[in-house]
């Protein structure tokens, strides 16, 4: 009897060895599966992260353009004309800013839409903070990517650039003497998940009023 017991603790009987060679296939069966979800869940998390930034992002630009300040600039050509001058590319303007680099108050703001250093093809918002009375050879005070992985980003503008003109949309709002009523952004994410966003429409609180249709 104590032979007999020694042989058995010395090593598997076959039914063990059966039964380990069964566990072992299928943890390696399951394995594949559980990594193809651990990568679903971590490409989830990524888009969730993705959309927060950007969501923040166009919450930023959405409300630093409402508050688009008539601000006028005087001109050596000419009249003083306000500090809003917008292409498909770029847009530039006055308004406060909380989180600024010398505190609360008013800035200078372009944001634009250029090629990434890295990648030609990517495009990124790129938002810059001036002194309000700088010139515009002066040095950002502040300089943020706000949007990346982007394959396009464009402005267009609705109102009269000049009173009497034509209300209209254009895509370039430039020597203009008063602001614009709304500025739209569209943008074209590369992530195939997203592509095409809804165009952000912002309404300038300080836009001059359309006159009243005659009765």
């Amino acid at each position: 009897m104590r032979g007999r017991s020694a042989r058995r603790d010395g090593g598997f009987t076959l039914i063990e060895m059966l039964v380990s060679l069964t566990l072992l296939a299928l943890v390696l069966a399951l394995l594949p599966g559980t990594l193809r979800l651990g990568r679903r869940a971590w490409d989830s998390a990524e888009t969730i992260h993705a959309g927060s930034g950007l969501s923040a992002a166009l919450a930023l630009i959405e409300q630093r353009l409402a508050e688009a300040k008539p601000y006028l600039a005087q001109t050596a050509a000419g009249p003083s004309l306000p500090v809003f001058s917008g292409t498909g590319e770029r847009i530039e303007f006055i308004a406060p800013f909380a989180g600024g680099p010398l505190g609360e108050g008013l800035y200078r703001i372009a944001i634009s839409s250029e090629g990434a250093a890295d990648e030609e093809e990517r495009q990124q918002l790129v938002l810059r903070l001036y002194d309000p009375a700088g010139g515009a050879g002066q040095n950002a005070r502040l300089e943020r990517v706000i949007v990346e992985d982007l394959a396009s980003g464009a402005f267009r503008y609705f109102g009269a650039p000049v009173q009497g003109s034509e209300r209209s949309w254009r895509r370039e709002w430039t020597g203009a003497t008063q602001l614009p009523e709304l500025v739209e952004l569209s943008l074209v994410s590369r992530r195939t998940a997203v592509g095409a966003l809804s165009p952000l429409r912002v309404a300038l609180k300080l836009r001059p009023q359309p006159p009243l249709p005659r009765r």
